[in-house]
């Protein structure tokens, strides 16, 4: 029961922000939950995003963040852009989105729905969210803080096409990198362990010597864990009082 008062309160103190509200609470043209299923044009892997909300120019994802420590809001919303890696799941969701559109428009993307209608229905919607009109779509990050005063923050990333240097599209180029690196790694992986093996190597054996283990494992220099073992010895070897 706390925690629903929590979203409850959360909610609605999103739903009295102007701005929030209309990127949330305006559904006339607008998606919620969209699963898209599609493959990634170079290896053909299937790749799959779950988006929060999809309108026709702009894909919302909505994030919760904790502020114990009550720095700057926007300073804490960068942080958690960057440490938990939001900025590379906005870039795979965009990308994902981008290739369901062309798809789509080129006529390659089923869409489905639970019966008919509802498949109609969804078809017709598509043709908004997915058609020619949302080319130049881009992606915006709704936060809400989870516990009072739930401060509010929305963060629109887009890919800076200006020439800027070496530090053009950093955090761009970063997250493209890395999920290019993983699907291919999964590529890699389906063609290398087939017929459901485990994807790993098998074990091998290694030798462990004195001089492979880390330094860091020592009290300082061998030298001086030998005359600490040493001082350990003699006083074990002194009688003391309680010996007596």
């Amino acid at each position: 029961a706390e925690d629903y008062d929590a979203v409850e309160v959360a909610a609605r103190t999103a739903a009295a922000d102007p701005i929030v509200k209309g990127l949330l609470y305006e559904t006339t043209l607008a998606a919620a939950e969209v699963s898209l299923f599609v493959r990634d044009p170079q290896t053909g892997v299937m790749l799959k995003a779950r988006l929060d909300l999809v309108r026709t120019s702009l894909t919302i994802d909505l994030k919760s963040f904790s502020n114990p420590k009550r720095k700057p809001v926007e300073q804490c919303v960068n942080d958690a852009i960057y440490h938990d890696n939001y900025f590379g799941q906005a870039v795979f969701y965009h990308d994902v989105r981008e290739v369901a559109r062309k798809a789509f428009c080129a006529g390659e993307l089923p869409v489905w729905g639970d019966d008919v209608e509802a498949a109609t229905r969804w078809r017709d919607l598509a043709r908004m969210l997915f058609g020619p009109e949302s080319e130049g779509h881009v992606f915006a990050l709704v936060f809400i803080e989870s516990s009072p005063p739930h401060a509010l923050d929305v963060v629109s990333l887009r890919q800076d096409t200006q020439p800027r240097g070496a530090q053009a599209e950093e955090y761009w180029g970063v997250a493209r990198a890395r999920q290019r690196h993983l699907i291919d790694l999964y590529d890699e992986c389906q063609e290398r362990y087939p017929d459901g093996r485990p994807w790993r190597e098998p074990v091998r054996a290694r030798a462990l010597t004195d001089f492979d283990m880390p330094r860091l494992a020592y009290e300082s220099s061998p030298a001086d864990v030998s005359s600490a073992f040493a001082r350990n010895l003699a006083a074990m070897e002194e009688p003391t009082p309680a010996d007596f």
